[in-house]
């Protein structure tokens, strides 16, 4: 006994092998289509490699911001510590000029000795 085939059979096989065949061929053109868009691919390449760049910058950036917070910090504080000094010395000297035109300069020594000892 053969099992005949029906021409419903024949077209429905038909049209599914259409089908896949259709459906490799838009792979293979889309394939082909990638490869030849030059621009594109260039594009892409760049950014691949661009995005490490950018992430180093931007670390290095977070540095350089971070070292700059700690340079004025301590300018303010090297600052500060001038200004304080600065004070200092002034007092001292007004305090030096009131002593030398109370005692005279011929008491310089003891006056001198009376500031070194304050400290």
């Amino acid at each position: 006994m053969t099992t005949r085939i029906e021409p419903d059979d024949d077209v429905t096989r038909l049209r599914a092998d259409i089908a896949r065949t259709r459906a490799g061929l838009a792979g293979s053109v889309d394939a082909l289509a990638a490869r030849l868009d030059v621009p594109g691919r260039a594009r892409d390449a760049a950014a691949r490699r661009v995005a490490p760049v950018r992430r180093l910058a931007g670390g290095a950036v977070s540095t350089a911001t971070g070292a700059t917070g700690r340079v004025v910090s301590a300018a303010a504080t090297a600052t500060g510590a001038a200004w304080g000094v600065a004070q200092g010395l002034a007092r001292d000297g007004a305090g030096l000029g009131v002593a030398l035109a109370r005692w005279g300069t011929d008491s310089l020594g003891h006056v001198v000795r009376a500031f070194t000892r304050r400290g």
